[in-house]
């Protein structure tokens, strides 16, 4: 009997394992298996790089391309026309992006907002919806006035992303250390009033 060559052998062995490497979510060499909701992302935003990337973080760009080969996605990016561009221009700044993507049929509200960045159209901005606690508040209605978004705070104060994430949502509390700082950075200063002297 013939023996099996080395491309073979090893073709032979990764269909036995398989099934445990898509058990523990990991191959023999420790790279994260591919699953079938990031699959489904690439075949949806294929070649947009600047959505995948921002979907995927945990996957290099050339990983992406790989994926997308095996998906059969070579096909070109498809062009926007002069006429497209005009018309994402009028509709881009106050439209709703319901009503944006349903205007550009065939493409994702990813890659619509790229184009439209890449052209310097830009989206009217709502206030900051308000919390409940009167520092953040007063602290985000700040960053609206100034044209800044939370990024641009987090940047600012060195605070890891904690405006950006919005996590006093996720951990249920305030981190009003940080929100003392950015009052601070933005030129504020916060002060203490006591219920008594509320009442006189």
């Amino acid at each position: 009997m013939p023996s099996l060559s080395p491309h073979q052998r090893n073709a032979a062995t990764a269909e036995r394992l398989r099934p445990s490497m898509q058990a523990e979510g990991a191959t023999l060499n420790g790279l994260r298996v591919w699953t079938r909701a990031e699959l489904a992302q690439v075949w949806e935003y294929f070649p947009d790089r600047e959505a995948l990337t921002r979907l995927l973080p945990h996957r290099t760009w050339h990983a992406i391309r790989h994926q997308a080969g095996r998906l059969g996605l070579t096909r070109p990016k498809r062009a926007w026309t002069a006429a497209e561009v005009s018309r994402l221009g009028r509709l881009y700044s106050t439209g709703t992006k319901e009503e944006i993507t349903r205007a550009f049929p065939g493409r994702a509200w990813d890659a619509i907002a790229s184009t439209a960045r890449r052209h310097g159209f830009r989206r009217d901005r709502k206030p900051y919806t308000t919390i409940g606690v009167i520092a953040l508040d007063a602290l985000r209605q700040k960053c609206f006035e100034r044209n800044m978004v939370m990024r641009d705070l987090d940047e600012l104060v060195g605070s890891k992303g904690y405006f950006r994430k919005a996590s006093w949502i996720a951990s249920g509390r305030i981190d009003f250390g940080t929100v003392v700082k950015a009052i601070e950075a933005l030129g504020g200063k916060v002060s203490a009033v006591w219920s008594e002297e509320l009442e006189l």
